[in-house]
């Protein structure tokens, strides 16, 4: 599988919120889970799918350590949200792929004013059929 997307080529001009948002896919598709985590704040927290949220830097380490390694994310679609409670909210659409499958997901990310990752919500958006149809093709193989 190729190198994901830089979140650069998706939005332009270049600002820090861009740049903290392609650290995070380049770290993550290097499988460098600490660097990924240090991009969090102190207390931030990965919501994934399927699983309970997970909060803290070492806690997100470990957590994509375990889960995480074989897939690569592809970013393709960056749009950005302001909100009322002053931070700023970026959805990121893309797809998440690994040797036996691909599916689309989109990822809700919070930004502080420190410019570190508050939380990073993980959606599939793929059908349940199409959910189902991952599980049984992985069992068959």
């Amino acid at each position: 599988m190729s190198q994901a997307t830089s979140m650069s080529s998706l939005s332009s001009p270049e600002t820090p919120d861009n740049a903290l948002i392609s650290g995070y896919f380049d770290s993550i598709n290097r499988c460098q889970f600490q660097k990924t985590s240090a991009l969090f704040s102190e207390d931030g927290i990965l919501y994934p799918p399927f699983d309970k949220p997970v909060k803290g830097r070492q806690c997100i380490n470990d957590y994509l350590e375990k889960e995480f390694k074989g897939f690569l994310a592809f970013p393709q679609e960056s749009i950005e949200q302001c909100s009322e409670d002053e931070k700023i909210r970026y959805t990121v659409l893309g797809t998440v792929a690994n040797s036996l499958f691909t599916v689309k997901v989109s990822w809700d990310f919070v930004i502080n004013d420190a410019r570190e990752i508050e939380s990073v919500a993980v959606k599939l958006l793929a059908s349940f059929k199409e959910l189902l149809n991952l599980t049984s093709t992985q069992i068959n193989e």
